[in-house]
């Protein structure tokens, strides 16, 4: 069990925050393992539209699964590989010309790869 942590780029900037659990299956120097992660991304900025002002932009929830292959190297590092999916969604408020105020959600399911490195 760890922490994800990172920054991820969609049309606002978000830092995603959470617990991030592994269940491996260790060969010998290397290991197949399928993974989760869920909780929090932060935004860094509010969203930007043209010709529409953003009030307030907040972040939301994310969900992660993945599969992937661990190969160590012996001397306590490791490296990792992985396929999976992935839920994000955030909000933004932003003025409208008829309504003082709308709330807008969006949201995405992407595919992702990732890659990484375990130092101690």
């Amino acid at each position: 069990m760890g922490l994800i942590t990172g920054v991820d780029w969609f049309d606002v900037t978000l830092v995603p925050v959470g617990p991030d659990i592994k269940l491996i299956h260790q060969l010998k120097k290397t290991a197949f393992y399928a993974g989760g992660a869920v909780g929090h991304s932060f935004p860094l900025e509010n969203m930007e539209l043209e010709n529409i002002n953003v009030l307030d932009t907040k972040g939301g929830p994310f969900v992660n699964a993945h599969l992937g292959y661990m190969l160590s190297t012996g001397r306590k590092i490791n490296f990792y590989v992985a396929v999976g999916y992935r839920y994000q969604s955030f909000s933004f408020i932003r003025e409208d010309f008829f309504l003082s105020e709308v709330e807008r959600k969006i949201t995405y399911n992407r595919f992702s790869a990732r890659i990484g490195v375990k130092l101690f």
